[in-house]
């Protein structure tokens, strides 16, 4: 199975200049009111990405990967509304002007899976207010995978998006300046570093090593893997000043 914490890509993402800043202390206010509302706009598209991904799951026969993937996607939805409630509200607290359209996703996630036509059109949706490339693009990669690409594929797609947000975050929490941060900033930092969040990515781990892929499916997967991380730290640099 994809290695996919032994690419250089990785190492790329989760040390980039916006987390190395970050981890010092001395990130700039409007650098991180730039990633705020980029995120916001990328986890719009995320949900999506999931409820689709659940779709996939219902309709496949029993399996132990089923079961265990179909758990932890559920976790995962769920959690998103408390996630758009410290989006919306750090948003407001930091001054950061979201779309007035903004809501991160419906909390039934079958319809959510269906308020797009086709996956083109929902890529274009979710994108059309994002202001870096990186971010537009990441959306339409997520978007991509939805048609092109198996719930086995997606799920280790998703551990790969969730572990890479654990590390670059625990790396900030980890490093000696976290107490010191402005209450808004640490709030994000706490939602994707605290152990209940790892526990989350173990979970996804647990689903995905138990799915089978075939040979072209691991190609792909590698491919995409690769792909992603390089988005993951062009979001994350996008927003430097």
């Amino acid at each position: 199975m994809t290695a996919y914490r032994e690419l250089q890509e990785w190492s790329d993402a989760v040390g980039c200049i916006f987390i190395d800043r970050q981890t010092r202390g001395d990130l700039a206010d409007e650098d991180f009111n730039r990633w705020l509302y980029e995120d916001a706009l990328y986890v719009r598209a995320f949900a999506y990405f999931l409820a689709r991904l659940l779709v996939t799951l219902d309709a496949q026969e029993p399996s132990a990967f089923r079961e265990k993937a179909i758990e932890v996607c559920k976790a995962g939805y769920a959690s998103l509304s408390a996630e758009h409630d410290v989006f919306v509200g750090q948003a407001i607290a930091r001054g950061v002007v979201l779309p007035d359209d903004f809501a991160i996703h419906n909390s039934d996630y079958r319809q959510e899976a269906s308020e797009s036509a086709t996956s083109a059109a929902a890529a274009e949706r979710f994108s059309k207010d994002c202001k870096t490339k990186a971010c537009a693009e990441y959306v339409h990669l997520l978007c991509d995978t939805l048609d092109e690409d198996s719930a086995e594929v997606r799920i280790w797609m998703l551990l790969a998006i969730e572990d890479c947000y654990f590390t670059a975050w625990r790396r900030v929490r980890d490093g000696g300046k976290f107490d010191s941060l402005p209450t808004s900033v640490r709030t994000f930092v706490d939602w994707w570093s605290n152990d209940g969040f790892g526990a989350y990515v173990q979970d996804i781990r647990t689903a995905a090593e138990s799915a089978v892929l075939p040979e072209a499916d691991v190609v792909r997967l590698n491919e995409l893997m690769r792909t992603m991380l390089k988005l993951e730290k062009q979001f994350f640099d996008d927003s430097l000043s």
